[in-house]
């Protein structure tokens, strides 16, 4: 009878180590160690209030990285980005945990049972080269939290010796005023800057009119003082259609980041201008 116990049990393990060999040789992420760390993303959304917390860290360069953090507390608000060039190696370290854990195995993975009414939903992604893994939950279990929770030293670390980069100054608005800037009535057609993360420009046109508008589309982005844009996008085919009483967004990436300084953003037959500061630390 031992005998027999002790065959079922090799035959168990024997089957488990074949398995994780099957999975590293040939499984979906193999040869995932031997990939670079390019870009990660940890988030939080969905709670009751609409309120969004995004990380990013992006290779920038052979020597740094970009950290950016992207924060709203509620529906309609516009989110306050923070931005820090940091050394390389915050993405080093966080593909050494991620391998540690084997966490190629989470992805898509359920964790719990568990469903949390209005709760938010936290999730996690790993871009790799030729290669992505991601998973989300609304809660970890013990076993996975303490893992996660070596990714939140990292980066906390890395922000602290971070350098602050230059980001957009957002005109102070009141929650009254946010949702109402959703649904426009007041009879104007309406341009403006609304975000700058990750060297992409988030802009919105707000249609206030009675009539549904078709905008031209492309945008020419000036620097203050200068005649020849900066940037530019020619108009293509199709315009923009903006409804009546309502708001069309659209985002374009900009091939280097903005220094600080104001700018003129047309688009649309419209123009706005926004200012990139030099924030202070806090």
């Amino acid at each position: 009878m031992k005998k027999i116990i002790i065959i079922i049990i090799a035959i168990v393990i024997a089957g488990l180590l074949i398995t994780i060999l099957y999975r590293k040789l040939f499984g979906e992420h193999a040869g995932i160690e031997k990939k670079a760390l390019v870009s990660f993303h940890r988030g939080s959304a969905g709670d009751m209030m609409g309120g969004t917390h995004q990380t990013y860290i992006d290779a920038y360069d052979d020597a740094h990285a970009v950290i950016s953090i992207s924060h709203a507390d509620w529906y309609y608000e516009d989110p306050t980005v923070t931005e820090y060039l940091a050394d390389i190696a915050v993405l080093q370290e966080i593909r050494e945990v991620f391998l540690k854990y084997h966490m190629q195995n989470w992805d898509n993975k359920k964790f719990t049972d568990m469903f949390v009414a209005d709760g938010a939903s936290y999730s996690y992604g790993f871009d790799f080269e030729e290669d992505y893994v991601n998973f989300s939950s609304q809660y970890y279990p013990e076993k996975y939290a303490e893992k996660l929770d070596e990714l939140d030293a990292i980066i906390n670390r890395y922000l602290k010796e971070g350098e602050r980069l230059p980001g957009l100054l957002l005109p102070e608005s009141t929650e009254e005023e946010n949702p109402a800037a959703w649904k426009p009535d007041d009879g104007q057609v309406t341009l403006a800057v609304y975000e700058y993360c990750r060297g992409y420009l988030h802009y919105r046109f707000s249609n206030g009119t009675e009539e549904d508008l078709e905008l031209p589309g492309g945008y020419s982005l000036f620097k203050e003082g200068e005649d020849e844009a900066a940037f530019k996008e020619e108009p293509g085919k199709y315009g923009k259609k903006v409804y009546a009483h309502s708001t069309q967004e659209e985002i374009v990436s900009l091939p280097e980041r903005l220094e600080p300084g104001t700018y003129r953003l047309e688009a649309g037959g419209l123009r706005c201008s926004f200012v990139i500061e030099q924030k202070n630390e806090g």
